[in-house]
């Protein structure tokens, strides 16, 4: 889905829910064949949360809100394939702002698509479509924390967005390989003025293994950047890589290298970079990055640099019990503005059974801009999950 430029046609921005939904059942539908095993099941999750600040506005307004979110799954597997399908939306009751409660006004639709197309090259497809408000996208966040797209969509009290990403894996020789990316992160606003964003772009790199564990390589980023009310930018950056799996549990990975960017108002050098860390491990999972790269200013208002650190981590006390922590702080900076984004949160979960688990967790969120007042939310929610599969499939 693209947006316009200034001057050229502009698409609606609930056209996004349409090809969301439509793109997502045709990928799917495509999939199945011989062999094939189709599951189907709902989603639930209940649960009772405070808020000190409902709108994550300067002015806060704190409230008790009951949560449910439901949906469903549906997944396919076959040798060559996996896929899931998923689909949310939400009921609210507001305990001192009745005012605010809502039924299925909320979305969320995500697809996930890992396949085989050859011995040596392995395609993976994830497409995020979400049209919804704050309380909703708090409820979006896992162990796994606030990506840039819920980051961004928590600073409006209405929005809608989608993430999609396409990535090809391709082997050539025991010393190359190759990988290929393209995506797409559109974002809309219908809080204060209006605004649509869009942000495409394509990358590829090329790996040569330098001997062990050691791999060493190449590669170049297009980015193009859209609005409804800014002109348009654009960015590119060569790049020299390295990653290195130290072991089995400990992987590591670097870039780095110019990043220009062009827009009406001139042509700027900057350097782009991202760092990653990763531990797995029987009881304990830990990731850690960094990384300066071109991106929209907080979803809105044009193109400019996102710089970024995160920590996630996962232990499993016991058997049934996990606890989870995760930490991010995003700064976007450009067209002369400055929007800082700071999560923190934590979490434990106890599965009663493989149907149904309980869990607690608290959130963390402040988002500030020069000039403006800063935006704080404390927020702690306890509920129950359903996890129940009873309907099963098999294509032979």
């Amino acid at each position: 889905m693209k947006t316009r430029a200034t001057g050229g046609p502009r698409l609606k921005p609930g056209l996004l829910r349409v090809a969301a939904g439509a793109g997502l059942l045709a990928l799917f539908c495509e999939g199945v064949q011989a062999n094939t095993s189709v599951e189907l099941w709902p989603l639930l999750d209940l649960s009772a949360q405070y808020t000190d600040n409902l709108l994550l506005a300067p002015k806060a307004k704190s409230d008790e809100v009951a949560t449910l979110v439901g949906g469903g799954s549906l997944a396919l597997d076959n040798p060559r394939r996996h896929l899931t399908l998923d689909y949310l939306t939400d009921g609210q009751l507001y305990a001192e702002h009745a005012n605010f409660d809502r039924l299925a006004k909320d979305h969320y639709l995500g697809l996930h698509d890992e396949e085989a197309l050859a011995e040596t090259s392995k395609l993976s497809i994830s497409d995020t479509f979400i049209d919804g408000e704050a309380v909703f996208g708090q409820a979006l966040i896992g162990p796994s924390g606030l990506n840039l797209q819920l980051g961004e969509a928590l600073l409006q009290r209405n929005y809608q967005t989608n993430s999609f990403d396409s990535r090809l894996h391709q082997g050539l020789g025991p010393l190359l390989f190759a990988d290929f990316d393209l995506h797409q992160n559109t974002f809309a606003t219908s809080t204060g003025n209006s605004s649509l964003s869009a942000n495409q772009g394509a990358y590829a790199s090329l790996y040569y293994r330098l001997g062990g564990r050691l791999w060493a390589g190449a590669g170049y980023d297009f980015e193009d950047f859209r609005f409804s009310s800014q002109p348009r930018s654009d960015s590119c950056e060569p790049y020299l890589t390295l990653r290195s799996d130290l072991t089995q549990q400990i992987r590591l990975a670097a870039q780095a290298g110019p990043l220009v960017s062009a827009s009406p108002a001139g042509t700027s050098t900057d350097l782009g970079y991202a760092i990653t860390a990763s531990y797995r491990a029987k009881y304990w999972n830990f990731d850690l990055g960094s990384s300066r790269a071109p991106g929209m200013t907080a979803g809105f208002g044009g193109a400019g640099i996102n710089q970024a650190v995160y920590a996630t981590s996962f232990y499993r006390l016991t058997r049934r019990t996990g606890l989870y922590a995760y930490a991010g702080y995003s700064e976007v900076s450009g067209g002369g503005a400055r929007t800082e984004i700071q999560s923190f949160g934590t979490g434990v979960e106890r599965r009663l059974s493989r149907a149904v688990s309980l869990y607690t967790q608290y959130l963390w969120f402040r988002s500030a801009t020069p000039g403006s007042r800063s935006a704080l939310t404390n927020s702690i929610a306890a509920g129950a999950k359903l996890y129940a599969r009873p309907w099963h499939w098999s294509w032979r």
